[in-house]
């Protein structure tokens, strides 16, 4: 009877056991993993930043060439010089010489010249020159001179070479066939540019070579440009 009790308390208590299952509370811990356990990341998509570059633009700085003064520059001037002047009559038609005396026949006396011309281009221009002695005339005739001549020229860059070849008439009271005579004439000079407006000139111009007469001139001076 002792062992039949002891049997009966021992199922009863196994009974009571497995009767009430897992009694144990569930934490909260467990709860937040199974919850995590069941939610799907959202990785977000990185897009990589593009970078945009400005294309780089050089500016290309082009050299500016200043053209130096064109000394044969298009347009009207004006000049005035102080002239040497060589005069001389000989009955062999000898030449003068400005720059020395020659003795027998030759006159040389100082002058002033004055010049009007228009430069139609570097190349060409037209000019007046009147030529007037007033000073150490040995023979006490004033030469007179007036002419009109073309001007070919060419232009160095501040330097400006011409001719002049055109006609004169020279005059002086002493040209053995009357008191004026006229003649083709020629020369040669130079100008250098001082400013836009100035520069100094100097030529030398043979006024006459016929007959018994010969008469030439060297001058220096200043033009003005307008």
């Amino acid at each position: 009877m002792k062992t039949y009790k002891s049997l009966v308390a021992v199922l009863a208590l196994s009974s009571v056991a497995f009767g009430g299952g897992n009694i144990s509370p569930v934490t909260e811990y467990e709860n937040t993993d199974y919850s995590a356990a069941q939610e799907v990341e959202v990785v977000p998509e990185v897009v990589p930043e593009v970078k945009v570059v400005e294309p780089v633009v050089e500016e290309k700085v082009i050299p500016v060439e200043v053209a130096p003064i064109a000394s044969a520059m298009m347009g009207g001037y004006v000049g005035l010089g102080a002239t040497g002047i060589a005069h001389r009559v000989s009955a062999n038609s000898a030449q003068s010489n400005v720059f020395r005396e020659l003795g027998c026949c030759q006159d040389r006396q100082m002058g002033v010249t004055g010049v009007a011309g228009y430069d139609f281009d570097q190349n060409l221009g037209a000019e007046l020159r009147g030529t007037f002695g007033q000073w150490e005339i040995s023979n006490g005739k004033k030469l007179r001179n007036v002419g009109a001549y073309l001007k070919p020229q060419v232009d160095l860059g501040g330097v400006n070479l011409y001719g002049l070849a055109g006609y004169a008439v020279t005059g002086s009271g002493t040209t053995g066939t009357g008191d004026k005579e006229g003649d083709f004439s020629y020369g040669a000079g130079l100008d250098v540019t001082l400013t836009e407006e100035f520069k100094l000139f100097g030529d030398l111009v043979q006024y006459i070579d016929k007959g018994k007469v010969n008469a030439m001139g060297a001058t220096a001076g200043l033009k003005y440009q307008f």
